[in-house]
């Protein structure tokens, strides 16, 4: 399995366990462009876009990736990353190494980061990541401990 479906798949059951109806909107070309997975509604009948991510090195570097760009090799064309184009409500940052779930609020996530940018300035760490043959990605790396009280923390078994 891919190594970013991981998480989905993950994610997906997560919700279905929690009792939330979820509607998987991976295969809509429309969602994918606007990188929302899934759409989950809760008991009272509210729906949330959402975003899903497997990190495989956040374990270790205690950081999260925020994607804000995105090349595509075969089209030579650059677009908008993860982190600034889509609408999704929330985003589900897994950590597969260890089981760990991590859900921000994406709107309080984007202040946060833009807050912890400002306020290290030059010092904020870049990041350049060869996702797979089609496409390279660049990303700020931001400390989970910079994020903390903007996520709900678990594990994905839960």
């Amino acid at each position: 399995m891919d190594k970013g479906k991981v998480g989905e798949v993950a994610v997906n059951e997560w919700l279905d366990r929690k009792g939330y109806k979820v509607i998987d909107v991976r295969s809509n070309k429309t969602m994918q462009n606007l990188d929302v997975d899934f759409v989950f509604q809760t008991q009272t009948g509210a729906s949330y876009l959402c975003e899903v991510k497997a990190d495989y090195n956040a374990h270790k570097t205690k950081n999260i990736c925020f994607e804000t760009m995105r090349i595509y090799h075969n089209t030579a064309t650059f677009d908008y990353g993860w982190a600034i184009k889509t609408p999704a409500d929330y985003l589900f940052y897994t950590l597969p190494e260890t089981g760990e779930i991590y859900i921000f609020n994406f709107s309080v996530l984007r202040e946060r980061v833009v807050d912890y940018i400002k306020r290290v300035g030059k010092k904020v760490k870049s990041i350049v990541v060869e996702t797979d043959a089609g496409k390279t990605t660049h990303g700020f790396l931001i400390p989970l401990s910079e994020l903390e009280n903007a996520y709900t923390h678990g594990l994905i078994t839960d």
